[in-house]
């Protein structure tokens, strides 16, 4: 499971005709479990979630030919990086 401890981070740039969106937040990161397969719908990460919450997104992301891939920030916390 994923939870900041305080802050969110979301940083935007241009990069040719995209925008790379980059978020990260000062929690714990993300499990190894979690990573290794992050979109599959089957990992849940808290006992309320039903663990298909990134799959969802990463959905959403494809149908508009967009890309979303996560890890871990040292010291910094779960990293996320989305070219819608």
């Amino acid at each position: 499971m994923c939870i900041a401890k305080d802050t969110i981070y979301i940083n935007t740039r241009k990069l040719d005709n995209e925008v790379e969106i980059q978020i990260y937040e000062n929690g714990n990161g993300f499990s190894e479990e979690l990573l290794e397969k992050p979109f599959s719908g089957v990992v849940v990460g808290t006992k309320e979630g039903n663990g298909i919450g990134l799959s969802i997104v990463k959905k959403v992301i494809d149908t508009h030919e967009g890309s979303i891939s996560l890890g871990n920030e040292e010291g910094k916390g779960a990293k996320y990086r989305l070219l819608p």
